[in-house]
Order: C-alpha cells, then sequence, then structure tokens
C-alpha cells in the first residue's frame, strides 16, 4: 500500500478515535513494512495522538490469528 493510502486510512482513523481521546489512548499495532514506518506516515499518527507499536519482522502472524486460522477454513 502506497503512503498516501495509508495517510488517508490514518486520518480516517484518527477522526472516528478522536471521542476516545479523553477517556483512552488508542495504540496501532503495525508490522514493519516501510510503507508503514515512513516519516509522513509517522507525522500523521503522532498529529492523531496514535500510539504506534511495531510488530518485529516475521511476528504478525502471533496477533493475527484470525487471518492464518479463522480463515483456512
Amino acid at each position: 500500500m502506497p503512503v498516501s493510502w495509508s495517510i488517508k486510512i490514518l486520518e480516517r482513523l484518527a477522526r472516528i478515535l478522536e471521542l476516545l481521546l479523553e477517556q483512552d489512548q488508542p495504540a496501532l499495532l503495525l508490522d514493519a513494512l516501510p510503507a508503514h514506518l515512513a516519516p509522513k506516515a509517522l507525522r500523521a499518527v503522532a498529529k492523531a495522538g496514535i500510539w504506534i507499536v511495531v510488530a518485529p519482522a516475521k511476528l504478525m502472524f502471533l496477533v493475527q490469528l484470525a487471518d492464518t486460522h479463522a480463515f483456512l477454513i
């Protein structure tokens, strides 16, 4: 996914989460795909007040059980 699409998605996510920022701290779990960690994307996330958690390479499958197991049926 190009960085521009990532930023559009992050901006939309920020608008949705804006109501929760007074009581909760949203965090976004990302894999280490370069587009996710591009400076423009990281600035968009920081501007939205969302914390970034980067999962090390080859470990995302541990948190994507629905993708790796539930949909195999």
